[in-house]
């Protein structure tokens, strides 16, 4: 489990401490399958009795813990086996590699905090006392997190008996997110991402940097984009917009962005790219990670003037930090003061008056079911940004509509 100490071997794997005792853990391969599991056992001899079982036949063998469980009659606890199932399900309802960390983390040290005991004989209070006794900072997270589990030990097929009446999750409230916006100003100004942009010698970090900054979008966006789980259409609208982008928003509805020539041009770089390059969260295609943006702008930033590198948080102690979803305020920012909106050929009627026409009391009704607009209109930035070593997108003339 993650955050494991490993503190010695044994005939069966590994020994990692706990808080007050050995916990022994078998790791072998079997027929092409590796085995990790953690065994309910107090003593060298008591495990050395189960690898003796888990050598008869490895398929059929389960510690006394499972065992108990598939009778219904176990404790139901964080442990190794219902965290590696926990995250299993949180990979195929789509949640990044990232997060599956981060919760895989946390509740290595509920699991840790907890020492092995039943969920259903724990109360709240023991919950909110393990908080604040271990950990001063993380708490949001933490209470998330293993809500989140307890959720799915009460709703899985497997019908564990954790149940409403006895999970002391529910008594913990997470803590309300104050707005990172109260703490302090997000976005950067437009000409430092311009002279940022200028200085950044990797390609697919340029064209990542061009995408976000230029239309707003997540970097998970981005990724799927580069996997191939969009749509690229080439428009060539004599109003300026070379192409749309087409992908499923965060929000689960399918949301599509007009892009100028350079912004489209980047987008299909991306695309072209493929399989080649692997995204921190697994997702294949031609997109460099959050983390390697991150790291390739604050590098880069180093060559800026010291005014600049200030404005990116540098101090003598600290050197610039760039934060790439920064950009998606920031475009905000410079769409409200200093935008204007490009319209494709063609501009039709507003969408308040289309869905006033259709009787919709609210226009989310014609936009989610009826909208079938193909090239939307386009925000405009008075942003250059511009660097020696860019491909210059082809230009192509739109082509005359037939009389």
């Amino acid at each position: 489990m993650a955050g494991a100490t490993w503190i010695r071997e044994w005939a069966g794997g590994r020994v990692r401490a706990a808080r007050d005792r050995e916990v022994f853990v078998i790791e072998q391969a079997f027929a092409g399958k590796r085995y990790a599991l953690t065994l309910d056992v107090l003593t060298e001899r008591d495990a050395l009795a189960e690898l003796a079982l888990f050598d008869r036949d490895p398929g059929a063998y389960r510690t006394k813990r499972q065992a108990a469980a598939a009778e219904g009659v176990g404790p139901v606890c964080v442990d190794d086996v219902s965290v590696a199932s926990f995250l299993e399900y949180l990979a195929e309802r789509g949640c990044t590699e990232k997060y599956r960390g981060d919760v895989r983390y946390s509740l290595a040290e509920w699991a840790e905090a907890l020492a092995g005991r039943d969920l259903r004989r724990v109360a709240s209070r023991e919950l909110r006392s393990i908080l604040s006794r271990r950990w001063a900072a993380g708490r949001k997270h933490r209470i998330a997190h293993l809500k989140s589990f307890c959720a799915w030990l009460r709703e899985r097929d497997e019908g564990a008996t954790l149940t409403l009446q006895n999970d002391p999750s529910l008594g913990l409230r997470v803590p309300a997110a104050r707005p990172e916006k109260a703490k302090r100003e997000k976005g950067y100004p437009l000409d430092l991402v311009e002279r940022l942009y200028a200085v950044l010698w990797r390609q697919d970090v340029r064209d990542v940097v061009r995408l976000r900054a230029c239309t707003g979008m997540h970097h998970t966006e981005v990724e799927r984009l580069a996997a191939g789980l969009g749509q690229v259409r080439r428009v060539d609208d004599r109003s300026g917009i070379a192409g749309t982008v087409r992908f499923v928003h965060k929000s689960g509805n399918d949301h599509t962005i007009s892009l100028d020539a350079a912004t489209f041009a980047a987008v299909e770089r991306i695309v072209a790219a493929g399989p080649r390059l692997q995204t921190r969260r697994n997702i294949p295609g031609g997109c460099p990670s959050v983390d390697t943006v991150a790291q390739v702008c604050e590098q880069a930033a180093r060559k800026l003037d010291p005014e600049d590198r200030a404005a990116l948080g540098e101090t003598e102690d600290a050197p610039p930090k760039f934060r790439p979803h920064e950009l998606r305020h920031s475009f905000a920012t410079w769409a409200e003061e200093e935008g204007s909106v490009v319209y494709p050929k063609g501009r039709g009627a507003p969408g308040e008056l289309i869905s006033a026409v259709m009787g919709h009391t609210e226009t989310t009704t014609r936009k989610r079911f009826y909208s079938g607009v193909r090239v939307p209109p386009m925000i405009k930035l008075p942003i250059r940004l511009v660097h020696p070593d860019d491909p210059r997108p082809i230009e192509r003339r739109p082509m005359a509509r037939l009389a």
